[in-house]
């Protein structure tokens, strides 16, 4: 969650979507006091106050243009490199919004994971533009005080401190999950785990089991920073009102998820794969 100066959250959601949207004559504004987004037509009751009232960015069209050739190569040829090859067809003679009507009409789980990919790009563009902001807006970290994965992220735990927390944390928890440095799981039943969740506990953005593979298999840079952000990505998923037991068996499924799909920065290889090959 991104916060403003007088710790009002931020409704990141609605600046993604005003980034997104492709009218030009819509514009989008960040109120610098109530975390809010407000629009307007160009030229008609647009917000006039510059210190208060900040305008959000659009996508351009070649930005969503470049993501889309990414998703088509670096997603869809993956899992099915026929559909890949329509796709391109499809977007070579009539662009972006062809392949969302194409997909639309002939595969809508691709048409959501195209919007998950889309988003994800341009929540990086969203934190750029928060810099550039005459505003400290600061990401803070929410999770439960005895979740140790939680506390050890809020204290700036790096990679072997979180590992240490993951073990940790699972033998504590009363679920059927099992310890990370005891017995070891399948990766088709941690995909099971994570599809029972994503039905059972209905997330407020539709999400795929290959998605969340995309988010592991994509992270980089810093392993502490990396993880907090994977663990930012899917408590945004869900409403976490939940009591202390359903809070802890989602966390533990996408936990599983982490460490047993692959990571690009660990060669292809999970952190299990890793772990068990160190002891």
């Amino acid at each position: 969650m991104f916060y403003l100066p007088n710790n009002v959250a931020i409704d990141v959601d609605g600046i993604i979507d005003g980034m997104l949207d492709g009218d030009i004559n819509i514009l989008y504004f960040l109120d610098g006091k109530t975390g809010d987004v407000v629009s307007g037509e160009d030229g008609k009751s647009l917000p006039t106050d510059n210190t208060r009232y900040f305008q959000i960015p659009k996508i351009h069209l070649t930005s969503k243009e470049k993501w889309m050739k990414d998703f088509i190569r670096g997603l869809v040829y993956i899992e099915d490199k026929k559909l890949a090859g329509k796709l391109k067809e499809v977007f070579d003679f009539s662009g972006v919004y062809g392949v969302c009507e194409f997909l639309e009409e002939h595969d809508e789980s691709w048409l959501v994971a195209w919007d998950e990919w889309q988003e994800n790009s341009t929540f990086e563009r969203l934190e750029v533009w928060f810099a550039t902001l005459p505003l400290t807006i600061e990401a803070k970290w929410h999770g439960d005080d005895d979740c140790v994965i939680c506390r050890a992220m809020r204290e700036g735990a790096d990679e072997e401190e979180l590992l240490e927390a993951f073990a940790e944390q699972n033998e504590l928890n009363n679920t059927t999950s099992v310890k990370y440095t005891d017995i070891a799981k399948t990766v088709e039943e941690v995909e099971q785990q994570l599809v029972a969740i994503l039905t059972q506990y209905a997330p407020t953005k539709q999400i795929t089991v290959q998605e969340v593979k995309k988010w592991v298999w994509d992270e980089s840079g810093d392993p502490m920073r990396a993880n907090k952000e994977y663990f930012e990505k899917w408590m945004m998923l869900f409403d976490l009102n939940f009591d202390d037991t359903d809070f802890k068996i989602i966390m533990d499924a996408f936990t599983d998820a982490w460490n047993y799909f692959p990571h690009k920065s660990l060669g292809g290889k999970s952190p299990r794969q890793m772990f068990e090959s160190e002891r």
